[in-house]
Order: structure tokens, then sequence, then C-alpha cells
């Protein structure tokens, strides 16, 4: 029959310095994470040119799409000679 191993001040010691080790380098790698995805690109959904910085979103027909600045100014006149 196996005994118990009574717990030592050195499992302490491991436990701790574990944890304290881990949870700075998920943080980091969290951080890391969001950066990456900052500095991605993504495609306009319209056209298919790469976004890098600014992103204009647009509901066409029900569905939310991110389009590029030129499709922006291009769905801006659209809806403006709509309105005359």
């Amino acid at each position: 029959m196996a005994r118990k191993r009574k717990a030592k001040e050195n499992d302490f010691i491991v436990s701790f310095v574990l944890i304290a080790l881990f949870w700075p380098i998920l943080l980091f790698f969290w951080i890391v994470k969001i950066i990456w995805k900052a500095w991605q690109t993504r495609p306009c959904e319209m056209c298919g040119n790469q976004i890098r910085k600014i992103a204009y979103n647009w509901v066409i027909d029900g569905k939310r799409k991110r389009v590029c600045p030129h499709c922006n100014q291009r769905l801006e006149r659209e809806q403006s000679r709509r309105a005359f």
C-alpha cells in the first residue's frame, strides 16, 4: 500500500516558481497575438484589395462588409445619387 507523501517546502517553491513564470509568458504571447492581428492586412470584401489601416463598414444586402477607401467613396457616390 502506498503511503501519502508529506508536502515539503520545496514542493511549494517549485509550484510557486512554475506559476510565477507561466502567467508572464502567457501574457507576453497574448500581447504578441494582439499586435500581430493589428498589423495583418485584410481584403476589401468588394474589390479584394488589401486593407491595412483604414477600413469602412457598410451593410450591403443585409450583411456587414469591410471595404477599402476607394470602394467607400464609390458607395457614398451611389448613395448620394439615389438620394437625389
